[in-house]
């Protein structure tokens, strides 16, 4: 059984970190979908994908779905648009590349954070490397099943005034 008292310095960060980055790339990326929904709103793309098969093209109006535009014109008049609107709404740095996606290095950091938290945790369930690598491949609902047992965890412990014990360095000693 787990005692709070083998929640480590390190463990407290991983939550911190993990809980932060994800919320920050849960609102990033719900800012950039509404941006480019308004662009694709009033500029939508086609998939001519159907109409090459014998079926109308479709409108693309959704952010996930611009990948089926085969108008390689109307994409890069699209991710031109995106940048210069990302830009002016503060959502993309001056300094990040033309090619970046702020959704998606947001999603890209909060996936590293992930992986901070499991290797952090891994003193819990006396788990080594090979036990964190093998859930950080797991399918996502037991990756995330395990993120949210120890988050819920550390959060318990922290409200209870638990503080922290020291599992690292029983961890360490190994």
């Amino acid at each position: 059984m787990v005692d709070l008292k083998d929640i480590t310095p390190e463990m407290s960060e991983a939550v911190d970190l993990y809980l932060r980055t994800r919320a920050f790339a849960e609102t990033t990326r719900k800012a950039v979908d509404r941006v480019q929904r308004e662009i694709l709103a009033a500029s939508p793309l086609s998939n001519d994908w159907e109409q090459r098969h014998g079926e109308p093209p479709r409108l693309i109006t959704e952010p996930s779905e611009a990948y089926l535009c085969t108008d390689e014109a109307a994409m890069a008049q699209y991710y031109q648009r995106c940048d210069s609107r990302l830009r002016r709404a503060g959502l993309k740095p001056e300094d990040m590349p033309f090619e970046n996606c702020p959704a998606l290095v947001a999603e890209s950091v909060a996936s590293g954070a992930v992986r901070v938290l499991v290797i952090a945790a891994m003193p819990l369930i006396d788990g080594d490397d090979k036990l964190a690598r093998r859930i950080l491949l797991q399918h996502t609902g037991k990756r995330q099943r395990f993120i949210d047992l120890v988050v819920g965890l550390v959060l318990r412990a922290k409200e209870q005034g638990a503080g922290v014990g020291n599992g690292a360095k029983q961890y360490a000693a190994r």
